[in-house]
Formats: C-alpha cells, structure tokens, sequence
C-alpha cells in the first residue's frame, strides 16, 4: 500500500486564509479525481468522488474494522483496488505559506488518484477579516468586497507520493 498528499498551491491577494469551505478532514468534503491503476497504467474516463463519511468493508477482508472510502475493479486489468482517506494532515492555505499546502491524504492499494478537479465550495478571510464564501471551480476568484480588491490567482493542485 502506497500513500499519496493532495497540495495545493495559489497566489494570494488581500486574502490571509483559504480552505475548502467544509475543512479538508470534514466528513462532508467531496473529493473529486481520475483514477489510475498502478499495474495496467489504466486511467478512468471519468472522475470518481470520495469522501470519508462513505466507507465500505476492504474487499477480501473478513474484519469489520477494515473499512475503505472507495473499492473499484480497474477496466483495464479488472484487478481490484482501494482508496481511504487519512484525516488531519490538511491544513489551510496562508498568506505566508500558499505554496504546496497538504489538503489530504489517501492510502492506495492498486489504483491511485490523478486529475482533482476543483469542487466550488472556498471559504477566505480578508486582511479585514471578513469571511467569504467563493466559487473556485475555474481556480482563480477576483472581485470587490466591501471595498476590498480580493484576488486569487493560479489555484492549483497536484498529488504526490507521501513519505509523512
């Protein structure tokens, strides 16, 4: 079993703090990529969405106890693999520290995420600090409010092996 981090990195104007709206370990956050499998190289057409409130039993387990986030029979070799998320190594972006931020982490037996698309739901606090929702899909946001030039620029994100 493999691990591997989502970051996420942006260019940050008159923003001190940006997270997901429902924090990277919310049971709520959706998580949207391709898959891919590790033996056959196969890559999904389509995208998948896991999150940690939807767990199954690990198959081939007979343990109550070993559950995953998501099971799927690769198209390509029909070999089985599994996803399941690992909480509280996500952290929010910050003015000083916007570049290659964790958002979560994911064990990965057989098949491994690629491609995370940007889910709509952001939260940012202003150098003001107020609190704003926004609508990241495209990865950038720029608008006045309450008369503050708010921009956010270069919303990436790229997955990586992790060794934590």
């Amino acid at each position: 079993m493999s691990r591997v981090v989502l970051l996420s990195s942006a260019h940050l104007h008159i923003v001190t703090l940006l997270q997901p709206e429902v924090r990277s370990d919310d049971e709520e956050m959706n998580y949207f990529f391709r898959l891919k499998c590790e033996q056959c190289g196969w890559i999904s057409e389509n995208e998948v969405c896991v999150n940690m409130a939807v767990q199954e039993r690990a198959p081939g387990s007979s343990s109550r106890n070993n559950r995953v986030n998501l099971s799927l029979k690769c198209e390509g070799c029909e070999r089985q693999g599994t996803i399941t998320l690992v909480p509280e190594h996500g952290r929010p972006l910050r003015a000083d520290d916007c570049t290659n931020v964790p958002l979560m982490v994911f064990d990965c037996n057989g098949i491994f995420p690629v491609y995370y698309s940007l889910n709509g739901g952001w939260s940012a606090v202003t150098e003001s600090g107020r609190s704003i929702n926004l609508n990241l899909v495209e990865g950038k946001y720029n608008a006045v409010v309450n008369g503050e030039y708010i921009e956010i620029k270069e919303l990436k994100t790229k997955f990586e092996p992790y060794n934590g």
